[in-house]
């Protein structure tokens, strides 16, 4: 998988602890924005869920990206 392909998959609330970057494979400082705070997610976890297309199956990205639901000033914007 081509680096924008693969990026495309990742869950937008996917974050370093800056919220300035995402990674394509699990990373130690990865943090899930759609909680707050944002929490690290464990590699395994990230693996299967929040770096596949399946994160929209994700509680806390449906929970999220709900309608209504506005984002607090320490969740991250995600990017498309």
């Amino acid at each position: 998988m081509r680096a924008p392909t693969a990026l495309a998959a990742v869950c937008p609330f996917l974050a370093g602890p800056d919220g300035e970057y995402r990674a394509a494979s699990p990373a130690r400082d990865h943090r899930c924005g759609a909680v707050d705070p944002p929490e690290r997610r464990p590699a395994e976890k990230q693996q299967q869920l929040c770096l596949r297309t399946r994160h929209f199956e994700c509680p806390a990205f449906v929970a999220a990206t709900a309608p209504g639901v506005a984002l607090t000033s320490s969740r991250p914007v995600p990017r498309s």
